[in-house]
């Protein structure tokens, strides 16, 4: 007797995961292992938070970066990272975070200790396993982990999770199509629109991913409120600001607040309250439906 269809998916499925899990670096399938989190989630926190490329494909987690008011700075040793770390603290800034998993080197009893990948990922599952015990899911227990306090996730309710499923595989292939990850354009919809075409804000951005009249006529979108031409719109205008600006918090700040604002204040996030909230909101979505991704 043959087994059922969805038996035989459950363990492709599982077979699947355990092969990813297999494939992942040493130190994140030990340290998991040692704080009983999955390493594909931990190693999804290492992809978004220091990952050296922003397309589809291949990326690698840098464990010498600093990220500084949205801006990221990659040092090719660790004692160079150490020493820029240095610098910005002495010159009292205070936006910092650092490593692999971008912590807060004063969570740290030594500052530079956040460029040592094994005390970076242990302080990191740490707070992961924190965020899971208390949502009890591990795509929400990601959302959580930040080193800023302005990561919560709205709740769930407020998504049109309807929308969300059926507009999923045209995501996919936009998404594919301008060399981003569905993932990061769920979160920017999410944030933007909650999933609502119809969405129209105070400002005048309309559509699921709350296109400017202007911007919509510069990306050729000529009806703001279909949902796939606005979702085209959004990612033909998020993959420009990728490329332009090299840094995916100062892509999001640019999605908000324009570029000519990010260049104004050096190439950060602009000090604006709303921006400031923006960033790591959609970040945190960004992570959530990422994990999603991974775990299925």
């Amino acid at each position: 007797m043959k087994p059922p269809l969805f038996v035989i998916g459950l363990v492709l499925a599982s077979i699947q995961q355990t092969v990813v899990a297999a494939a992942l670096p040493l130190a994140y399938r030990t340290v998991a292992a040692d704080y009983q989190v999955p390493a594909e989630v931990l190693y999804v926190l290492a992809q978004t938070a220091s990952a050296s490329r922003l397309s589809q494909g291949s990326a690698q987690p840098w464990p010498w970066l600093i990220t500084v008011a949205g801006r990221s700075e990659r040092y090719f040793s660790r004692r160079a990272a150490r020493q820029a770390l240095q610098r910005y603290q002495g010159q009292g800034q205070q936006a910092l975070a650092a490593g692999l998993l971008q912590l807060d080197p004063a969570q740290f009893s030594e500052p530079a200790a956040v460029f040592d990948p094994w005390r970076n990922l242990r302080v990191g599952a740490a707070r992961l396993k924190r965020h899971y015990q208390v949502q009890g899911n591990w795509a929400l227990a990601a959302a959580q982990f930040a080193p800023s306090k302005q990561t919560r996730v709205a709740s769930l309710k407020h998504i049109n999770w309807h929308n969300q499923r059926r507009f999923a595989p045209a995501v996919a292939q936009i998404a594919r199509h301008h060399r981003l990850e569905p993932a990061l354009l769920h979160a920017v919809i999410s944030v933007e629109s909650a999933y609502r075409p119809d969405a129209t804000s105070p400002a005048g951005a309309q559509g699921l991913m709350q296109l400017m009249p202007a911007t919509a006529r510069r990306f050729g979108v000529r009806d703001p409120y279909q949902p796939l031409a606005n979702i085209d719109g959004g990612a033909r205008y998020l993959r420009r600001l990728l490329d332009t600006l090299q840094a995916l918090p100062l892509a999001l700040a640019a999605y908000n607040a324009g570029e000519n604002a990010v260049r104004r204040y050096g190439y950060r996030i602009p000090p604006y309250r709303e921006t400031q909230a923006y960033v790591p909101h959609v970040l945190s979505w960004y992570r959530y439906f990422r994990v999603r991704e991974v775990l299925g």
